[in-house]
């Protein structure tokens, strides 16, 4: 969820999604947390911008659709 809503609310770059990333592996393995502590971080990560942004809206902008 963390991964999808910086890739729309960025239009669709993937340079933030990666950053994060590496920044989130890193850091949880540079504290030594366990595969729980991730999850937990995750979570925890995955509520704050549900309840910044409010769930009916996940990306700031208005959805990108394809018109194909």
């Amino acid at each position: 969820m963390i991964y999808t809503w910086l890739y729309n609310g960025t239009a669709g770059s993937l340079l933030p999604v990666t950053l994060f990333h590496v920044a989130f592996n890193t850091a949880v393995t540079a504290i030594g947390g366990s595969i729980v502590a991730l999850a937990v971080a995750q979570i925890l990560i995955a509520l704050a911008i549900t309840i910044v942004t409010g769930p009916a809206h996940l990306a700031r902008r208005e959805r990108v659709r394809w018109q194909g």
